[in-house]
């Protein structure tokens, strides 16, 4: 998703994508921002046009053990016509969470 060349490689790698963050990320991202205020924290987590209904389960038990109030989620391509798309060729899906910082890579 980041593969516009004009923009230097250090900018590209600090502003991932959402198909660049692991639902699992996005659901814990969403945990650390509602863990520091008393009101529902709203975030949609973006799932693969191909998720199951399994992974889906899976974000909402994770969301439900993290103490969100709330989680919505998407499933990319669910709807004829969204507001916002990609070319089909170009969703690539991290399916891995990991933890390294985007600026410092630790």
């Amino acid at each position: 998703m980041r593969n516009i060349p004009e923009l230097p490689e250090e900018i590209r790698r600090l502003f991932p994508t959402t198909f660049e963050v692991s639902v699992e990320y996005q659901v814990r991202m969403q945990a650390a921002f509602q863990r520091q205020v008393e009101n529902a924290v709203s975030k949609t987590i973006n799932l693969a046009p191909e998720a199951t209904v399994e992974e889906v389960a899976q974000a909402y038990l994770l969301a439900w053990r993290l103490g969100l109030k709330g989680i919505t989620v998407y499933r990319y391509g669910s709807r004829p016509g969204q507001v916002l798309s990609i070319p089909p060729q170009r969703v690539e899906v991290a399916h891995e969470f990991t933890e390294e910082c985007r600026q410092c890579s630790v």
